[in-house]
């Protein structure tokens, strides 16, 4: 079976000792792993390895990385190539994975932690669209040994790696919930590109968002899209099911977004960003221990600002310079959190799509499963990762303006 991502072998409140030098393996090195297990050579197009490298040397340069953080990188990456290497054979294999139709999309925009997952969930629990299990974002490729007729391997391996993940981070668990059989973001099928987001805010790494906002994401989006064919082609073709995709990471990257997927219908959710600031970096504070031992929490709020602040902004030029092009619906987070089926509503009238007898009653039964309503208040402090109204505005005083009856 291909490695789960995110190990741990100690419980992160022990004391570790950091690796010297972060002691980090060659390019080379993991890719030979990888293919030394699958028999594999092509890991596919693009620019991956050199992107990895610019990873990797971002973890040089900025952060120590605990033993505990070596072991889950080396995991991580080990299983993006089995991926890649499998997925490249299957290209080989049946070129047709690449006529799927893709091309429509629902996909939800926004900054973290302002429902956008609570939607995706929703619409996701429509019966007539597909689904992006967890299970399935762990590795978009089948494994070789496994079996016609029975639960595919793939979801016991996404079953293992979420019980380490509840039973060492559960405070990850109770700000952004995960279960193997529940929908997530597509930006952990980006991964697979090294060239995404994800590894930017899941780490401290500025220096890897210095060098990604100098680089095209045309490579990420092309990649995206022919992981959800080769998706949709594993679950038997498009079938009138378009999918449901989720990401802040797209906010800055809608001109990608709506160039391999033409026919998408984007929805933005909009929130107060004073509580949605504190809300984001309590769940990134749970990532970034992942690969450190010690999260400096004003660190992560400069990132966070940082990397939003810059993302919106040029959310906010993309929308003035392509205009219609985005189909674009602005949503706000109370309506999500307290009249959910008259947002499913609005989001299906503005992509054209019928809200049926069917359709509906899967939405509301999802609802009814929901245990995340209502349950828990969190305490958010501005001023443990160096957050200020003054300085939020500043990052994101267009945006604010712009959207101030959506906050």
């Amino acid at each position: 079976m291909s490695a789960v991502t995110i190990y741990f072998d100690q419980p992160r409140h022990c004391v570790k000792t950091p690796m010297p030098n972060n002691n980090l393996p060659s390019v080379d090195s993991m890719l030979s792993l990888a293919r030394a297990e699958t028999g594999l050579h092509d890991i596919g197009e693009g620019d991956c390895l050199e992107s990895l490298a610019a990873v990797m040397d971002a973890m040089n340069k900025d952060c120590v990385i605990s033993a505990n953080g070596l072991a889950n990188f080396k995991a991580e990456v080990h299983r993006v190539f089995v991926n890649r290497l499998r997925f490249a054979e299957d290209l080989k294999r049946h070129p047709q994975i690449l006529d799927e139709d893709v091309s429509d999309p629902i996909v939800i925009l926004g900054m973290p932690r302002t429902g956008t997952t609570k939607l995706q969930r929703m619409i996701s629990s429509d019966p007539d669209v597909q689904r992006l299990e967890y299970w399935r974002i762990l590795n978009p490729a089948p494994f070789a040994n496994a079996i016609k007729g029975h639960e595919d391997l793939r979801v016991e391996v996404g079953r293992q790696a979420l019980r380490k993940m509840n039973e060492l981070t559960p405070e990850y668990q109770e700000t952004h919930s995960l279960a193997v059989h529940e929908v997530d973001e597509e930006t952990f099928l980006q991964i697979h590109t090294f060239k995404s987001q994800l590894w930017a805010v899941t780490s401290p790494v500025p220096s890897y968002w210095k060098w990604l906002e100098t680089q095209s994401l045309r490579s990420t989006f092309i990649y995206l899209r022919q992981l959800l064919q080769y998706l949709q082609w594993q679950d038997g073709g498009k079938r009138n099911r378009p999918w449901v995709l989720k990401s802040p990471a797209h906010n800055g990257a809608v001109d990608y977004m709506i160039e391999q997927f033409p026919n998408a219908t984007l929805v933005c959710n909009h929130r107060n960003l004073i509580d949605v600031m504190p809300s984001y970096c309590l769940i990134n504070d749970a990532a970034w221990h992942a690969y450190v031992d010690t999260t400096d929490l004003i660190a992560l709020g400069k990132a966070s600002l940082d990397i939003y602040g810059s993302e919106m902004q040029k959310h906010l030029c993309l929308r003035d310079e392509l205009g219609e092009k985005l189909n674009i619906l602005d949503l706000r987070f109370a309506d999500v959190r307290d009249d959910p089926m008259s947002v499913v509503r609005k989001v299906y009238r503005h992509a054209n799509r019928e809200l049926t007898p069917r359709r509906e009653q899967g939405i509301r039964d999802w609802l009814a499963r929901d245990t995340h309503q209502g349950v828990r208040k969190y305490q958010y402090n501005l001023a443990d990762y160096g957050l200020t109204p003054e300085n939020i505005s500043a990052a994101f005083g267009d945006y604010e303006r712009r959207f101030a009856h959506l906050l």
